[in-house]
């Protein structure tokens, strides 16, 4: 009794072949989601580049009207005090 290896090798092929095709399979449904959790991703990052970019302006926006703020206080201050000197010496 003499086991041939070609006939074991022609039982066993369909096998590992039918396991092969699963795997090929299994790693293609994976590249799909892969690809698809890279566009998400993208798209997650440009939306948050485009919201830096309106944070931003609205940034120099804000240190504008404060520049404005602190140059109108300053005015005020010394128009004030230009007052108080004014009226102590006509005192």
């Amino acid at each position: 009794m003499t086991i041939e290896l070609q006939q074991i090798f022609n039982v066993l092929m369909p096998f590992f072949i039918g396991i092969c095709l699963y795997f090929f399979k299994v790693v293609q449904g994976h590249e799909k989601r892969i690809q698809k959790m890279e566009d998400i991703f993208a798209i997650k990052i440009e939306h948050l580049i485009v919201e830096i970019e309106n944070m931003k302006k609205q940034i120099e926006h804000l240190s504008i009207v404060v520049e404005k703020t602190v140059e109108t206080e300053s005015n005020m201050s010394m128009a004030v005090d230009l007052l108080v000197k004014e009226l102590r010496v006509n005192k």
